[in-house]
């Protein structure tokens, strides 16, 4: 027995010579089936617009995707535990290694002596100049020594200071007088030259008020004292230690390293895995895709920032001066500038190693080199000083070191914390715009 639905359904097919009632019924029908699946487009909007159990039932929806996505996020930075130390602990290395070894303090200052009135007066002098750990003394040269001997030492780096003790100090002394003694300063590197000369500066002042001299002694030509007595008050840095200047900087570094490389990584490995066509398929938005890769690289950020804090005051005895509430709002506005510039270099870049190198390039050497860390901005030409704009660091590392060395508050760089907003905005919206490109809407 043949089957019977071919003939039912030649029957309900028109025929050529049907009219239009027939095709008015099919193209009826084909609006109902498209109605019934794809209902959102043909319901009024007005409706869902106002109606609120719609609209929470969409940032439900929305809220499940991006904890979906952050949750994937996190598992894929524990299942590979090497480069989830490798960020946590490399900058924390790098912390205590970069504080020890880059130092602005010169100590133990190889000086040569040469005394040429041999009496107690200029012993005392001597003794009181090597009594620290400032200057040490490396040569004790002979009465006449030649006039060359100074500067041959300085050209083998044996001493960076000479000391000459004329004859007749003891006798100047013990009548009043001004006693002269010429102090030698190798001064090839600028920086070591300015502070060793600080230093002497400083025990000859010391030397004049535990002597009670009317008259101060001099050096290297010029009069310490006379009718003026000295008493120079250093703030914020008594101790003009170089890494209460130098830890700031070197947390700055760390921070905008670290944020921007584990952000842009975490997105471009979407692209070699082949998984971001896969997501493409999915609800996903571009707000929540780029909410659910940001999450984890923020609350990675926050940790290492808690670590670096401790470290620098556990290592280098470097507190925080400052409001916490003020430091913890300055660096979530300069996180929030690392994540977006760390979005940008992801949309830049197809594979991991280009995005490693880009996040280098704009992260570590412009926070080095252009951002006060170690050279003084206003010392530099003005191109480079308006380049430095462009910098986040140069704003964060001025704040930073208004709360923890001089211990002021946000109405004192909240210039720092605009700029920070609007860089960040930024490159926020340049990456967005670019990973629209790629089919994420």
């Amino acid at each position: 027995m043949k089957p019977s639905w071919g003939k039912s359904r030649r029957a309900s097919l028109p025929s050529n010579g049907g009219g239009t009632g027939s095709r008015t019924d099919i193209s009826q029908g084909a609006r109902t089936l498209r109605r019934t699946l794809v209902p959102h487009r043909h319901t009024s909007s007005n409706a869902d617009r106002i109606d609120p159990q719609v609209d929470q039932a969409k940032r439900f929806l929305a809220l499940r995707r991006i904890r979906a996505l952050i949750r994937k996020e996190f598992r894929s930075l524990f299942r590979d535990p090497i480069s989830l130390g490798i960020l946590l602990f490399l900058p924390l290395f790098l912390l205590v290694m970069f504080g020890y070894a880059i130092s602005l303090d010169v100590t133990q200052v190889r000086t040569a002596v040469l005394d040429q009135d041999r009496s107690t007066a200029s012993r005392m002098f001597l003794s009181r100049m090597f009594s620290g750990d400032t200057f040490k003394l490396v040569s004790h040269l002979e009465v006449d020594p030649g006039p060359d001997s100074f500067e041959r030492l300085m050209q083998e780096e044996r001493i960076a200071l000479g000391v000459v003790i004329p004859r007749g100090f003891e006798r100047e002394s013990l009548r009043g007088e001004s006693p002269e003694v010429q102090f030698l300063i190798d001064a090839a590197n600028s920086n070591t030259g300015a502070a060793i000369l600080g230093y002497v500066e400083s025990f000859v002042r010391a030397y004049n008020a535990q002597t009670g001299s009317k008259q101060a002694l001099t050096g290297s030509g010029g009069r310490f004292g006379g009718g003026v007595e000295i008493r120079p008050k250093i703030l914020y840095n008594p101790e003009l230690r170089s890494s209460l200047f130098l830890i700031p900087g070197l947390i700055s570094m760390l921070l905008i390293v670290t944020a921007v490389i584990s952000t842009s990584l975490s997105i471009v490995r979407e692209k070699e895995l082949g998984t971001l066509e896969q997501l493409m398929t999915t609800p996903l938005s571009a707000p929540e895709y780029i909410l659910g890769k940001i999450f984890p690289p923020f609350f990675l950020s926050i940790g290492e920032t808690i670590l670096v804090l401790v470290a620098s005051y556990i290592f280098f005895d470097v507190r925080i001066q400052g409001s916490w509430f003020d430091l913890g709002v300055l660096i979530l506005f300069f996180l929030f500038a690392c994540l977006g510039l760390g979005l940008f270099v992801s949309s830049l870049a197809d594979s991991q190693q280009v995005a490693f190198m880009v996040a280098i390039i704009l992260t570590f050497l412009p926070s080095y080199i252009l951002s006060g860390f170690v050279f003084p901005l206003r010392n530099m030409p003005w191109i480079i000083q308006r380049i430095s704009y462009l910098v986040p660091s140069r704003y964060f590392l001025s704040g930073l070191r208004q709360v923890m060395i001089r211990g002021l508050g946000i109405l004192y760089f909240w210039e720092d914390l605009v700029a920070l907003f609007v860089f960040g905005s930024l490159v926020f919206m340049a990456g967005v715009l670019r990973l629209r490109k790629t089919g994420i809407r």
